[in-house]
């Protein structure tokens, strides 16, 4: 939740900031601290592609997917979900590992 609100002020890449302090915070071990940090920017950023892909009825998503070789919308908003998830549960580990190598 945090993440969606500061990717309203911050760059994209702040939802690695936060994904990593939670897990600092939160006592996880890191195949755990990865799967929540994927699930919890997967959803968020595939949510809010599919919500803004249908704020404008799928024009921008088609004219994108033309690019990419005929990605369809669906397709593009996987793959938006999965790089976010990817970069949420990367961070989230690396907060674990952290925390394991700094405090344990």
């Amino acid at each position: 939740m945090l993440s969606g609100i500061l990717l309203n002020f911050l760059p994209w890449w702040v939802i690695g900031i936060v994904a990593a302090i939670a897990a600092l915070v939160f006592r996880t071990k890191p195949v755990f601290s990865f799967l929540a940090g994927f699930l919890g920017i997967a959803l968020l950023w595939g949510l809010y592609a599919g919500y803004l892909d249908g704020q404008n009825e799928s024009i921008l998503s088609s004219q994108l997917g033309q690019i990419f070789k005929g990605l369809s919308s669906m397709g593009l908003i996987l793959t938006t979900a999965l790089i976010g998830g990817l970069v949420g549960g990367l961070s989230a580990m690396t907060g674990s590992l952290l925390r394991k190598l700094v405090l344990e």
